[in-house]
């Protein structure tokens, strides 16, 4: 791989972390968001898959983000917001080509 151009940096994606709170009426937890930072990105997807159980239909695709290195420790307990679909993070690797950037994998999974 080659080292993105600044250009190519072009997506706007905020990292963020969730707790929660508590439950619902339906017992469906109730969160909580506090934004740790936004920044410009590199968005790749990797492909869209649908699975489906006996309950419900499972989409999930999957993104490569790649970021400028943070002074904030970024770990997959955290989650991306990307023009409003969330994402929980399942990997990061660091660049080969660059110590400055990251390489953040990360899935959507949304029930229908």
């Amino acid at each position: 791989m080659r080292k993105p151009r600044i250009k190519e940096l072009n997506q706007r994606i905020t990292v963020f972390s969730r707790t929660v709170t508590g439950r619902d009426s339906e017992d469906y937890p109730t969160c909580v968001d506090s934004d740790c930072f936004t920044t410009w990105a590199k968005a790749e997807t990797d492909g869209v898959t649908e699975t489906e159980t006996n309950k419900a239909a499972f989409d999930s695709s999957a993104v490569v983000f790649t970021i400028r290195r943070r002074s904030v420790v970024i770990d997959n307990t955290f989650f991306i917001r990307h023009y409003g679909i969330e994402y929980a993070i399942v990997g990061i690797d660091p660049c080969d080509y660059d110590i400055a950037y990251i390489r953040i994998h990360a899935k959507r999974l949304v029930v229908q």
